[in-house]
């Protein structure tokens, strides 16, 4: 346990976020891995990050869910290494969400981070994501999203966010994508997921490949069958046809016999 004499603790808010809350917190801190590996940066998950606490002006060592920071060593991180905080909102106590929202919030703004932003998991919450950012009086103003949708970061330049429509939260699992200029960082799990997916779709669309060919088989099949019948009833056609002019041919021959013996086979 951090030493209360110099680091910000409150075990009464030591409580375990949610399934949700955790899962969010953790597809955040993979996109934010690929950000910052291509950017020299540190991704800062629960590390002590040294604050001067607004109250009282002593430095102390605070704890965010998933900042960027240019430094050497992630394990003392002051809040001016800062660029951008994010924090995964607990909603599951009252007590945690006004310490994730409006004292996280202060506290960043007190010590000049560039940029702050909430995110809030919980599917059932019509609140998505928060981006704030410093305005020329040192005080946190909300960025609006971009024509398309995204909210741009300026202090990271390239990572976007983009709040996907509440209709797809459920479906999705989450609420927020995180972009790397065009491209769309997805974690492992949900990777895993779309190639599932992917691979569900392949198998589906070869099983009716399949059929069709089958189907089409068939039906050749059917239409050679058919063929075969036709062919067959069209010389049977013909056999009988010839059998009836057979049949005229022997019944004139034999009145002509009989009118030359003097007898009328029509009498």
């Amino acid at each position: 346990m951090p030493d209360p004499e110099i680091m910000y603790y409150d075990a009464e808010l030591d409580v375990p976020g949610s399934q949700q809350h955790n899962a969010t917190a953790d597809k955040l801190a993979e996109a934010s891995e690929t950000i910052a590996k291509r950017r020299s940066l540190h991704v800062l998950r629960d590390n002590p990050i040294w604050y001067f606490d607004p109250d009282s002006g002593a430095q102390k060592a605070f704890y965010g869910d998933a900042g960027l920071a240019r430094t050497d060593d992630a394990e003392t991180v002051v809040a001016d290494q800062l660029l951008i905080m994010v924090e995964v909102v607990s909603t599951n106590d009252i007590r945690r969400e006004r310490k994730d929202t409006l004292q996280q919030k202060r506290l960043n703004e007190a010590n000049e981070v560039p940029e702050f932003a909430l995110l809030f998991p919980e599917l059932g919450d019509p609140r998505a994501f928060e981006l704030y950012r410093l305005d020329e009086n040192g005080k946190y103003e909300l960025v609006p999203p971009d024509a398309n949708g995204r909210i741009e970061s300026a202090t990271v330049p390239g990572l976007s966010f983009r709040v996907l429509p509440a209709s797809k939260w459920r479906a999705r699992g989450f609420k927020v994508e995180v972009y790397d200029r065009a491209e769309l960082l997805v974690d492992a799990h949900t990777a895993r997921l779309a190639k599932q997916r992917a691979e569900k779709r392949a198998a589906k669309a070869a099983r009716e490949a399949a059929d069709a060919k089958q189907q089409a088989a068939d039906a050749k099949q059917q239409a050679a069958d058919s063929k075969e019948k036709a062919a067959t009833a069209a010389r049977e056609a013909a056999d009988a046809k010839q059998q009836v002019q057979r049949a005229e041919e022997r019944a004139a021959a034999l009145a002509l016999k009989l009118r030359a013996l003097g007898i009328d086979p029509d009498g």
